[in-house]
């Protein structure tokens, strides 16, 4: 028994170390949420993918976004789908030829840092909709809305949530009591005949 529980501890952590050396990304799940009062609202979310910076331990380079939204009075009755736009330049910043926006898609992930900077993420949408999430010196988060050439700033705020284990090492935790299990049968078994 004792030798079948290393092994599993040996197998999750290989399957573990594994995951993180193929993807060297942790995704989080992301929101804003306009202020109290603020017009017009704003909700937004979507998972981010970070990669850590090099030779850095607490800054991240927003390298992908998934299943990103956003809706509110600010952008009218429907909820639109957005993409982020890629930084060539990172970690540095970059200006956007299309929208003119300054961005870097870099997130600060350090206790009692801003999550964003000044630059911060920049995501587009349909119909030249640009949304750039940043957090200007002194301020708790912005948002800066383009929409048709005519540019709204709002305040809100900006969080991440931890983040989820992948699918695939939680699929590999789950093996792991069916395989002491039946190990363990194999055992009765044959101490049985």
């Amino acid at each position: 028994m004792r030798r079948l529980s290393v092994l599993t501890l040996a197998a999750i952590a290989a399957v573990t170390l594994a995951g993180e050396s193929f993807a060297g990304t942790v995704d989080y799940t992301f929101s804003f949420n306009s202020g109290t009062g603020v017009t017009p609202t704003v909700q937004a979310g979507g998972t981010l993918e970070l990669m850590l910076n090099s030779g850095s331990t607490d800054q991240y380079t927003v390298t992908g976004a998934t299943n990103v939204t956003i809706s509110g009075t600010a952008i009218g009755s429907t909820s639109e789908s957005l993409t982020l736009v890629t930084n060539p330049n990172a970690p540095s910043s970059y200006t956007d030829p299309t929208s003119g926006i300054t961005f870097d898609n870099q997130i600060v992930l350090a206790n009692g840092s801003k999550l964003l900077n000044d630059n911060g993420l920049l995501f587009s949408g349909p119909n030249s909709l640009y949304v750039n999430f940043y957090t200007p010196t002194g301020n708790s988060a912005d948002f800066s809305l383009i929409a048709n050439g005519s540019r709204t700033n709002i305040s809100g705020v900006f969080a991440l949530s931890v983040p989820e284990p992948s699918s695939f090492i939680l699929a590999a935790t789950a093996l792991v009591p069916a395989i002491a299990t039946a190990a363990r049968r194999r055992r009765r078994a044959r101490a049985a005949h």
